[in-house]
């Protein structure tokens, strides 16, 4: 978790192709819709990668 943050602002720098993701197991808090709150760290999950389509 403590690398994520690092890799998509050099990636975002460098206009790589690849994003980053989070996924996480959580809830949305109550009173603010812009937090949500995760009870286990373990379940948070950065992915970077390229996503790409096949050609038709």
């Amino acid at each position: 978790m403590r690398d994520a943050p690092d890799e998509a602002e050099d990636d975002d720098l460098n206009q790589a192709a690849s994003k980053t993701w989070a996924f996480f197991i959580g809830s949305q808090d109550a009173g603010d819709p812009s937090a949500f709150l995760v009870d286990t760290p373990g379940h948070i999950c950065f992915i970077t990668a390229e996503i790409t389509h096949p050609r038709i």
